[in-house]
């Protein structure tokens, strides 16, 4: 038998589960309807924009965390807005999401954890705000469709296969913030032909099976 996902109010075609801490305040996460599948797949497309804040019961509520499974195998989901203030996405948070052409992620996200956008086959770009500390495993595995992407010098941890069988990157710098690449993070990159890395860092096994890259720069 499924079991429900522990949800506390609906507004619009969104589900939300209330957190309160001394730091945040009253705020909530983002969460799906079930905990099995299907989750929004039948109801969300087109465009979804989140909103900062949300009101049930006469109080309000920042929205902080885009929950685990929250937007998992929403096909027909074309763009995500996520607003300021959301500091976590979740793992497999949009795992699935294949008609997802574009996602706004605010310069207030910190982690990317596993799965968040695996096999988002459609994303083709994506802008990592610039206060972005943590990407996890597999976090953009299988994103055959992103072409560009841009670590800003904030990151500090590439997780294992995070962005494993990204076929369509041509190139990729690692800013000299990061500390550690977790193995085949950028593997089964077919189209990668360049990559920069900084020259204190391992990064054996990190570009497996990428039989195009003919450069890869070593930083000072």
């Amino acid at each position: 038998m499924a079991q429900q996902y522990d949800y506390d109010f609906q507004v619009g075609q969104l589900f939300y589960k209330k957190q309160k801490d001394v730091i945040h305040k009253s705020w909530v996460t983002v969460v799906p309807q079930k905990s099995s599948k299907p989750h929004y797949s039948n109801e969300l497309t087109g465009t979804i924009t989140i909103p900062a804040t949300v009101v049930n019961g006469g109080n309000t509520y920042i929205v902080k965390i885009i929950g685990r499974n929250a937007f998992e195998d929403c096909s027909r989901l074309t763009s995500i807005n996520i607003p300021n203030g959301v500091w976590t996405i979740r793992p497999s948070a949009f795992e699935n999401c294949s008609g997802l052409t574009s996602i706004t992620l605010p310069n207030s996200v910190t982690s990317i954890e596993a799965r968040a956008f695996y096999n988002c086959s459609g994303l083709t770009s994506i802008n990592i705000p610039s206060g972005l500390i943590v990407i996890e495993a597999d976090a953009f595995s299988d994103c055959s469709g992103l072409t560009s992407i841009t670590l800003p010098n904030s990151v500090k941890t590439i997780g294992a296969c995070a962005f494993y069988n990204c076929s369509g990157l041509t190139s990729i710098n690692i800013p000299s913030s990061v500390t550690s690449i977790g193995k085949q993070a950028f593997s089964g990159c077919s189209g990668l032909k360049q990559a920069t890395v900084p020259g204190d860092i391992n990064f054996k096994n990190v570009f497996d099976n990428n039989s195009n890259i003919d450069r890869i720069v070593i930083a000072e």
